[in-house]
């Protein structure tokens, strides 16, 4: 089988390389770690040499049913599916991701990938938020993500949460000035 599968490859039969690789998926692999590898190379073959989006996705999502904490799996499915534009469930894998992950920057990373898509591709600013605050809770030193969450508080009239951010924020500064630091503007 994987003689003829080094065949079709050379001789650029895709779609019958693509048999093959399912008829070997299905009947010749031994264990799990086997059949994910051979899903991987046919999630591939349909994304690269097909054109077939939504058959390389099925093949991601079938690899995570079989290994669901395969986070190779998860990012290449979070991709796919932000290709297809199909928002929530690029979440849900980039959600499944962040579980699995332990470096804190990749965390933070992940966080802010998450909110972008609630903020700018589904438009629900709650859970935007919700994923902003994440990111902040693990990095608390970047201005930009305080700034973010102040500005998003100060639009939502989250009052008390604001002010907690602001003592947060103040309580980070090294030496520096504090007199504006709880300062909180009213907009009326």
């Amino acid at each position: 089988r994987r003689a003829l599968a080094r065949l079709l490859y050379r001789t650029e039969r895709w779609r019958t390389l693509a048999d093959a690789l399912k008829d070997e998926e299905a009947h010749a692999c031994r264990d799990v770690a086997e059949r994910v590898t051979l899903l991987f190379q046919l999630a591939a073959l349909y994304r690269d040499r097909l054109r077939q989006e939504v058959l390389s996705t099925a093949t991601l999502q079938r690899i995570v049913e079989l290994s669901p904490e395969n986070v190779a799996a998860l990012e290449q499915l979070a991709a796919a599916f932000a290709e297809l534009r199909r928002w929530p469930d690029a979440v849900a894998a980039l959600s499944r991701k962040l579980h699995l992950v332990q470096d804190p920057v990749e965390r933070g990373q992940l966080y802010e990938q998450i909110a972008e898509i609630w903020h700018e591709r589904l438009g629900n600013e709650q859970e935007a938020v919700k994923a902003i605050e994440g990111a902040f809770a693990l990095d608390p030193a970047r201005s930009d993500l305080g700034e973010r969450l102040e500005s998003a508080y100060t639009k939502r009239r989250e009052w008390d949460k604001l002010y907690a951010l602001k003592e947060k924020r103040a309580a980070a500064l090294e030496g520096g000035d504090y007199s504006n630091a709880l300062f909180v503007p009213i907009r009326f």
